[in-house]
C-alpha cells in the first residue's frame, strides 16, 4: 500500500532524522507542502521540486504519541 497525504499528518523524510508536518496548499487542494517543498497527495514531489526527499513513512496516532508529536487540528 501507498503513502496518501492528508491535512496535518506527520512524515517521515529520507535524510532527515526529525518528523515534518504535512499541510494541504491552500491555493490547491491536491497538493500539500513538507518543509517548504510540493508534493502530490500519494507523496511524491511535484514537477516544481522533483528531487524533493521521498516520504518513508507517515506516522500514526500511536507512533505519533509515542515520539510526543502534536496530534491537534493544524486549521
Amino acid at each position: 500500500m501507498g503513502i496518501r497525504l492528508y491535512d496535518g499528518v506527520w512524515v517521515r523524510l529520507e535524510g532527515s532524522e526529525q518528523p515534518a508536518r504535512a499541510f494541504r496548499d491552500k491555493t490547491n487542494p491536491g497538493l500539500f507542502r513538507i518543509d517548504g517543498l510540493e508534493y502530490d497527495v500519494d507523496g511524491r514531489g511535484t514537477r516544481a521540486n522533483p528531487d524533493a526527499p521521498k516520504i518513508l513513512d507517515l506516522y500514526n496516532l500511536e507512533t505519533a504519541k509515542a515520539a510526543g508529536l502534536d496530534m491537534r487540528s493544524p486549521l
